[in-house]
């Protein structure tokens, strides 16, 4: 990542004349604007500004956020000085042609971590983040960019003297061969962006995203993803997950929030139920509208809001990391709301394969997001082990 970061910065030397092409002549007689300069991961690594050669400190803040590209063709972003890329809007109609515009109609901006990442006991709120609405959604995670451009990832700790420079065990090792060997990840203090990885053993049939976390003297965190834009009648949402006991405070879940509470909250992802309430103060609570599909104690639980509608008794879980199984939650429009969870086996509790719960309950009306988060709660401590902090993900498929 330092390489990286390190390559984006000595590109500071020519971004300004690039830069320059943006500048309208009606500005030529104004003050200049700033930029900060994002790298691919989310991580300021400097600052330009626009004409080129104009001083710093007369500039006025931008409008708008601008894609840039390095000599690599590497992506990163230029943002209005002192914001984050979270907080990107549609790009000013004066940009040309040099520079590609950061958002397209039905994404997000390219940031990988919010505001969120790295917090204190009370996360710090980001600025609020604009949401483009989209239709049916589907990501199978083929190549990486369909993970990497298309979601907005998180990773909250529940206190800030977690050690950022903790190690630990991933599924894949680095040439991504099978889930059996292994890689080791790495914390930072920018945006712990090596707590998501994606694999294709063997080819694009089997690409899928790679979630993990361990030991960091942190107590517990939260590690999220969501699709860069929001969605309206929403009553479908499924993907496919690894059903390998991880053990102890290992879970996972998937929710439909509102997007007036994400909003609100200013973007922020890190939301917890009822489980870990008394856990993480500083986390944020699902809203009574929002409905939270969750896999935990290898079992499914499903909440509207913080209320807890069933904890099921049926328990299943495999030694094998490979496989991935489909886990779906759908509004059935009668006040009521159906999980489905593929298992190993078939039998009069899971006829066909397929665990089935239904409860009273509703996902949100009108205008929402859909949140994936995998929690982690002292893995050691709970008894996960060192080899045992990787969910698998693959297929999200969110349905109106």
């Amino acid at each position: 990542m330092r390489a990286r970061v390190a390559a984006l910065v000595a590109v500071l030397l020519i971004v300004p004349a690039f830069v320059a092409g943006l500048a309208a002549s009606a500005q030529e007689d104004a003050a200049p604007v700033c930029w900060d300069l994002y790298d691919g991961t989310g991580t300021r690594v400097g600052w330009v500004v626009e004409p080129y050669g104009a001083p710093p400190l007369s500039c006025t803040r931008a409008a708008g956020c601008r894609d840039f590209f390095d000599l690599e063709a590497r992506r990163g972003v230029l943002v209005p000085i002192g914001l984050h890329p979270s907080t990107c809007l549609t790009p000013p109609t004066s940009t040309t042609t040099t520079i590609t515009t950061t958002v397209a109609p039905t994404t997000l901006p390219p940031s990988t971590t919010s505001s969120t990442t790295t917090v204190a006991p009370t996360t710090t709120t980001a600025p609020t983040t604009t949401l483009p609405a989209g239709d049916d959604f589907l990501a199978s995670f083929a190549t990486p960019a369909d993970f990497y451009d298309r979601f907005n990832r998180d990773v909250h700790f529940r206190a800030s003297d977690y050690d950022p420079n903790a190690t630990f065990h991933g599924d894949h090792n680095e040439m991504c061969a099978g889930p059996t060997t292994g890689r080791v990840v790495h914390l930072d203090d920018d945006d712990n962006d090596e707590v998501f990885w994606h694999c294709a053993p063997n080819g694009p049939d089997t690409g899928h995203v790679m979630t993990g976390m361990g030991e960091a003297n942190f107590g517990y965190s939260i590690v999220t993803f969501m699709p860069r834009q929001t969605f309206t009648g929403v009553d479908r949402v499924c993907v496919d997950v690894g059903n390998r006991e991880l053990g102890g405070d290992n879970w996972w879940e998937m929710s439909v929030v509102p997007r007036s509470t994400f909003d609100n909250n200013g973007g922020r992802m890190d939301y917890v139920t009822a489980l870990a309430a008394d856990v993480d103060q500083g986390a944020l609570r699902f809203p009574s509208a929002a409905f939270v599909f969750q896999i935990n104690d290898d079992k499914i639980r499903l909440y509207q809001g913080m209320s807890e509608r069933v904890f099921d008794w049926f328990q299943w879980s495999t030694s094998d990391p490979a496989p991935r199984f489909r886990h779906c939650m759908v509004d059935n429009h009668d006040g009521t709301v159906t999980a489905t969870r593929a298992v190993g086996v078939s039998n009069q509790d899971a006829p066909g394969g397929v665990r089935t719960v239904t409860v009273s309950g509703s996902f949100p009306a009108g205008e929402v997001v859909v949140l994936f988060q995998h929690s982690v709660y002292d893995p050691p401590k709970h008894g996960s082990g060192e080899l045992q902090t990787t969910y698998h993900w693959d297929n999200v498929t969110i349905e109106g």
